[in-house]
């Protein structure tokens, strides 16, 4: 140690017992979602979207932050319809950036929901169908699959459909994007 100069470490060495203590951002909005802490949770899934936008937890809070303001907009008084109005515009911007990243299916689905908070059910499958033509091989269109299938079958019973019909059509169309070694199964 030289005097006035500080201490210079020449090697360290950290040890540690367990496993590591390492978190994802994204569980602190988590968490507060879980708590019902709504307001606290958008404001953290916010900043991490801001700051990490190209970061797939970056894509992913912009998502989550989607969702909490159609959370938001379901929680509105039927009165203020400006209000419910704006939240429901920005939750349709954020999964429009959504479906401009690495993760668009998901974008479609944020979307879909939209169209659902608006009881546009049609462009609800609609725009669930089109992430199948628009975005083939992507490893999240499973779970649009499973929301499409719900979504159908509730249009179905809101139409008074013989139960049935309007699925297997979907089915059909859905086939049409299946790698040609599933539908040969």
């Amino acid at each position: 140690v030289i005097l006035g100069e500080g201490v210079k470490i020449l090697s360290i060495r950290v040890f540690a017992r367990g496993a590591s203590r390492s978190v994802s951002c994204l569980d602190i909005p988590r968490t507060f979602q879980k708590k019902g802490l709504i307001d606290d949770a958008y404001e953290n899934y916010t900043r991490i979207y801001q700051d990490h936008s190209d970061w797939e937890e970056g894509v992913e809070a912009r998502f989550r932050a989607g969702l909490i303001c159609l959370e938001k907009a379901k929680s509105i008084q039927p009165s203020n319809v400006k209000k419910q109005k704006m939240l429901i515009d920005e939750a349709w911007e954020l999964f429009d950036r959504v479906e401009n990243s690495f993760f668009a299916p998901l974008g479609v689905m944020g979307k879909a929901m939209v169209h659902s908070f608006r009881g546009r059910r049609i462009a609800e499958i609609d725009e669930l169908l089109r992430a199948y033509h628009d975005y083939p091989g992507y490893d999240t269109l499973p779970i649009l699959r499973e929301y499409l299938q719900i979504a159908s079958y509730i249009w179905e019973a809101e139409q008074s459909m013989p139960s049935g019909e309007f699925i297997k059509a979907v089915e059909r169309v859905l086939k049409q994007f299946e790698p040609e070694s599933e539908n040969q199964q």
